[in-house]
């Protein structure tokens, strides 16, 4: 009647935990107990009895429960005796609500073979095994002379077999209910067990519906009773507790009362504004742990989830507003998908800063339904990291690894962060995401998204609301290669995000039924959609759907296959081009109009949609799909359709200095956003707003007295198509200081206002445009200071006002056709430019809708031709080019040059007026490679004194005309037709002398705005 307990003992050790080497004896209703324990043996035994040592246990008990033991290295069995052991006098060897780690060898191993004995019982209760070959190994079991092998709602996970050998003498009693393998799966037929391993005759076998039955819930030989209603023991004399056991240890965990310096909430732990020592941490133990306030340092934290406390439902680990510089956080599953029994891991790391090399490593298997968020994390890292500790090691620069990580049913999220490393911050190494999604949302990545190192298998990729850019060097945004097959379908979606850089979005491999969609996304890329031939077939979808790219082509060749589901609407490339088939490699998809909004699948992924609803344009889902796509996902703690942070209504930053990419609320949500007084600085510095599917109302967003160095850039994004915009956007910059910093406007404004005033623009030096999300299209020798990077004006204005802006080569730049269009207005008043090259590099411009484009009341010094169209320049329906009351200085005199051709159409007029050029004088002031002038358009020159001896050399309709009055052209008065024609103008023109007033068909349109 004596009694041996471990209760809450948690250890570690490389040996064997109990080593018996003399004789064991448990006698007379003796026992020997673990109750809550973790204590794992990395390479010995749990428990070993030497060679030679007898081991008897009469009448008496050795329990194991609520506990997780063994060896997680898959080389010894949890128990070993050397010599035969015997159960015996209605002895019990019971394991129950535990996690039995066996090795390489079997669970149990008895050298000589285990033996139950006279009324004893070998029981198993609600546990989980992990990799252990067998059971009981290739030694004899032996149950006889009345004795019991039970078990109940237990899951084996052999590798080889249950119980190899076996000598059964009746009286027996074999009874398993609810049991799982990894061989046979659910056994309940004798063919099953048979397969599972267990060698056993007359074992009755039930299913978890079953009712629970005595064999399966007591001791039998002192059993008195049992009430099936109930699923009670009732004990015979001698019997005690739930399961009528031989033995009453007088103490077990669950009546231990814990005394003051106790927790009282055993395995929580909480640290709260504290620092870290700087030394190796390790986490192996308990339910769940809480970081608030917490600095790190040049560390190893690691946690080993396979270790916790298995009898949680829930497992938390949550960093909060913590602080980490060259902190590595590791989280370890389980070696094997078998062993991740444990309930759900739930991870979430908030509101905090990793800095100089950090690292956050995923490793093997996590339970199912598990979680990572991570939340409002600012990592960045100048520095390589050094690398990953095994075995989240593969690549020394990425900063957050999934290391041979699985994952079943659950969801990774990052959102509102900036990840900002050396490498593409996310690396996947011979992982699986099974039924389960990375989530990349309301974010911002540098350099890239994501790396893939060996097999990978993911089911889902999503970028949301989220910006991923980076040097040519890098493959921007490369997505890894999805699993998934027809009745696993797998998909990668890009929506409302800004991708920019180089090379290709991703490279992808789209699996029967799979799916791809790009849609209301900017993709600034220089080469194609895939670096691979795509095949459409099985169902799989490409989607590229109101979204603007740069691509000269999609793929690297033609897409085969059936087309049914290659979809491209309403979207354009390189600027402002539809894409149509004339687009390298496109084929032929599915081409739908922008005002063919309802497309089942340009909308819907088709595995999962179960019907279109064409009246409201909804895809209605299976039980399968998530989401108004029905993706193959469902996704926590995130909103799908509206950002993740609560509105509110506007966005204030003040008086700091900022060295990373601002993180900014989704402007969905806000109405006004202000910076007042912010210095932005470095090369990883700016801000980027994109106001892509805007909500209705007006957005105001104002910087004032900003500064911007070194490298820095704001970049304001449109809508992919300026017609489709949602709101009224006012957009200004005040008394702004841009020092080697840059100002970007790109894509389609509708509605919008954009003033630049009072501000100074600098760039001294060259700036590394690729990082400053320039597409290699734009020469590196350009160093703007101002890019118009496929910008498209629709009943707007982008006003530069009272600004001085100077460049050591192009002082501003559009590397893809420049759009003025619907009564919109580009003007520069009272600006000051000096540029060594052209003042204005354009690639191509459109004027159009009584649109204007003007140059008022300025001074240009120029080492080229001030405005300088690398290829065509188009005026049409009333639009206009105005010089008006400006200075032009230019090495070659030309005021404007168009390297290819000119259209000036429909009653359009390029106006100089009171204009004063300087500079050589062997070039026209207006240098047209080709030209025409038809349908009522013509040019105006007026007050004009240039240093120039030509004018211009063009063609003219008989409805066009060219008008010339008070004009000096190399120091000639040009007074007359014949001066006109001699100075290298028209043959036909109107020429007045500066005394005239002209009020005929000359006269000045007027400006719509």
């Amino acid at each position: 009647s004596s009694h041996l307990s471990f209760l809450r003992i948690s250890h570690r050790t490389s040996g064997n935990f109990m080593l018996l080497n003399r004789t064991l004896r448990i006698e007379h209703g003796s026992s020997l107990m673990f109750d809550t324990c973790q204590i794992f043996t990395t390479t010995a035994t749990f428990i070993r009895v030497d060679s030679g040592v007898t081991t008897v246990i009469n009448g008496s008990a050795l329990l194991l429960r609520n506990s997780t033991v063994g060896d997680p290295t898959f080389t010894y069995s949890t128990f070993h005796f050397a010599d035969a052991t015997t159960f015996s006098l209605g002895s019990v060897l019971l394991f129950e609500n535990s996690n039995l780690m066996g090795g390489d060898s079997s669970l149990v191993t008895a050298m000589n073979g285990i033996s139950f004995l006279t009324n004893s019982m070998f029981a198993l209760f609600g546990n989980t095994l992990g990799r252990s070959s067998s059971l009981t190994g290739s030694y004899t079991l032996t149950v006889a002379s009345n004795s019991s092998f039970v078990a109940r709602t237990n899951n084996f996970a052999l590798s080889s077999g249950g119980v190899a050998q076996s000598s059964i003498t009746a009286p027996f009693l074999m009874e398993f209910s609810c049991m799982n393998t990894a061989l046979a799966g659910m056994v309940d037929t004798s063919a099953k067990l048979a397969t599972a391993g267990f060698s056993l005759t007359n074992m009755r076998m039930s299913t978890c519906n079953e009712r629970c039955l005595l064999g399966t819930t007591c001791f039998p030989s002192l059993t008195s009773s049992f009430d099936d209603a109930t699923c009670t023991c009732v004990c015979s004399p001698g019997g005690y507790g739930a399961r009528c056991l031989p033995v009453d240890p007088p103490r077990t965990a669950a009546s231990w009362q814990p005394t003051s310096w106790q927790r009282s909430n055993y395995g929580t732990y909480v640290f709260r504004d504290v620092s870290m020592p700087i030394e190796e941490i390790n986490f192996r133990n308990g339910t769940s742990y809480t970081f608030i306030n917490v600095t790190f340092g040049f560390q190893n934290v690691s946690f080993d989830l396979n270790q916790f406390d298995i009898n949680t439902p829930t497992i938390n680990i949550y960093f909060e507003n913590c602080t980490m510089a060259n902190t590595r956080l590791y989280f370890s599953g389980a070696p094997l998908l078998s062993r991740a029994f444990v309930a759900p891991v739930n991870i979430t790391i908030r509101n905090s800063v990793m800095t100089n090399g950090g690292l956050i490593g995923f490793a093997y298997f996590f339970p199912v339904q598990s979680s990572i968020l991570i939340d409002g994390l600012k990592l960045l890292s100048d520095v390589p990291s050094g690398g990953f500790s095994v075995p989240f090691q593969s690549d020394s620069d990425s900063s957050v690894s999934f290391g041979s990580f699985t994952a079943v049913d659950s969801t990774i999220i990052i959102r509102n962060s900036i990840i900002n490393t050396t490498n593409r911050p996310i690396l996947f190494v011979t992982s699986g995401l099974r039924n389960t999604s990375f989530m990349f949302v309301d974010s911002i990545s540098y350099p890239g998204l994501i790396q893939t190192a060996n097999a990978v298998i993911l089911t889902s990729v999503v970028v949301l609301r989220s910006l991923i850019y980076g040097p040519t060097t890098t493959q921007i945004g490369v997505l890894p290669s999805l699993g998934g097959s027809a009745a696993a379908p797998a998909a990668v979606i890009l929506e409302d995000s800004i991708l920019f850089g180089s090379v290709y979005p991703y490279g992808i491999t789209i699996p029967a039924n799979g799916a791809s969609f790009i849609s209301r996304s900017i993709v600034d890329f220089t080469s194609m959609l895939s670096s691979s031939t795509q095949a459409f077939s099985n169902g799989a979808q490409y989607v590229l759907a109101d979204s603007t790219v740069s691509q000269t082509q999609t793929f690297s060749s033609a897409p085969t296959g059936n087309f049914t589901n290659y979809v491209v609407q309403c979207s354009t490339r390189l600027g402002n081009t539809p894409i149509d088939s004339s687009m390298t490699n496109v084929a032929t998809p599915q081409f739908v109009a922008c005002t063919s909004q309802c497309t089942m699948t340009a909308l819907c992924f088709l595995p999962y949609t179960a019907s279109f609803d064409t009246t409201t344009c909804t895809c209605n889902c299976n039980s399968y799909g998530f989401g108004p796509r029905c993706m193959p996902f469902t996704p926590m703690e995130v909103s799908y359709n509206t950002p993740s942070q609560s509105a509110s209504g506007s966005f204030t930053l003040s008086d700091t200095t900022v060295t990373s990419d601002v993180l900014l609320p989704s402007v969905q949500q806000l109405h006004t956003m202000t910076f007042l007084r912010v210095v932005f600085t470095g090369v990883k510095s700016g801000v980027r707003i994109a106001l892509t599917r805007m909500q209705t109302g007006a957005l105001v967003i104002t910087f004032t007295d900003c500064t911007f160095l070194n490298g820095t850039q704001a970049v304001i994004y449109g809508e992919p198509v300026a017609t489709k915009a949602l709101r009224t956007a006012t957009v200004t910059f005040l008394r702004c200081d841009f020092q080697n910093g840059i100002l970007g406007f790109s894509r389609g404004f509708g509605n919008a206002r954009i003033l630049i005033s009072s501000c100074i623009f600098n760039i001294t030096s060259q700036q590394d445009m690729q990082q400053l999300s320039m597409p290699t299209n734009i020469a590196s020798s350009t160093s703007p200071a101002i890019v118009l990077h496929g910008l498209t004006l629709q009943n707007s204005s982008l006003i530069f006002d009272n600004t001085t802006i100077s460049s050591v080569e192009a002082a501003i730049t559009a590397p893809h056709e420049l759009i003025v269009q619907g009564g919109s207005l580009l003007a520069f008043r009272s600006c000051t430019v000096f540029a060594l090259l052209s003042a204005l590099r354009l690639t191509s411009v459109s004027i159009s809708g009584s649109s204007t484009m003007s140059f008022e009341s300025s001074a240009f010094g120029c080492g080229g031709s001030c405005v300088y169209i690398i290829t065509t320049l188009t005026l049409s329906d009333f639009a206009q080019m105005i010089f008006f009351e400006t200075t032009m200085t230019a090495d070659t005199g030309r005021v404007l040059r168009v390297l290819t051709s000119a259209t000036i159409t429909g009653a359009s007029v390029i106006l100089l007026d009171r204009v004063v050029t300087s500079g050589a004088s062997a070039t026209t002031i207006l240098n047209f490679a080709s030209a025409a002038f038809t349908n009522m358009s013509y040019v105006q020159l007026h007050h004009v004194h240039a240093a120039q001896t030509a004018l211009l050399s063009s063609s003219f309709d008989s409805s066009s005309f060219f008008v010339a009055q008070c004009v000096v052209a190399g120091g000639i008065d040009l007074d007359t037709v014949a001066s006109v024609v001699a100075a290298g103008g028209p043959s036909t023109a109107t020429v007045l002398p500066c005394t005239t007033c002209n009020n005929g068909n000359t006269e000045l349109t007027t400006n719509p705005l």
